[in-house]
């Protein structure tokens, strides 16, 4: 895919991403299924999801873009197989990401509020994951700060209750 680094310098990037802020919530896309991807291949995939433990990926199959150089390699994947591993994928990734989330329970975070309605108040924290707080909570409008003590932790989201005053 033309990548200008090798894994080893992306895996040095995130140790030094994490020696400075060891609570870094990291993320990524993949690409499962490119063009010539062997067995091989979708294992070194796995290998690295292991060993960063995303906090969530945007993951996908591969498809050709009219116009790309991947749309002229040969070596195209089947659909079944592409399929099968992105599942494979999917599936591991939602896992880490639960036991990843499940660290917030019990714990109060400040959250950005995102929107609110009749149904209640979604949120941010500091790392990006998702707070939902039941309606009747507060008056809050988006832009707004509000503490919350984290009460589920679903693969990705969490639900919250205010942290009485």
């Amino acid at each position: 895919m033309n990548r200008k680094y090798s894994v080893r310098q992306y895996l040095d990037k995130v140790d030094q991403l994490r020696a400075v802020c060891p609570e870094i919530a990291l993320t990524t896309d993949m690409i499962i299924g490119f063009p010539g991807e062997s067995e091989d291949d979708f294992a070194d995939t796995m290998h690295l999801l292991e060993t960063v433990r995303y906090n969530g990926s945007f993951s996908f199959k591969y498809s050709d873009r009219p116009g790309t150089r991947a749309e002229q390699l040969d070596s195209k994947i089947a659909e079944q197989v592409k399929s099968e591993r992105l599942q494979i994928f999917q599936k591991r990734q939602d896992e880490i990401s639960l036991e990843k989330n499940r660290r917030y329970l019990g714990k109060v975070v400040r959250i950005l509020v995102e929107k609110t309605s009749d149904t209640g108040i979604v949120g941010r924290t500091s790392t990006n994951h998702i707070v939902h707080l039941p309606a009747g909570s507060k008056e809050a409008a988006p832009g707004d700060y509000l503490d919350v003590t984290v009460s589920f932790a679903g693969q990705h989201a969490l639900k919250a209750d205010l942290v009485s005053t």
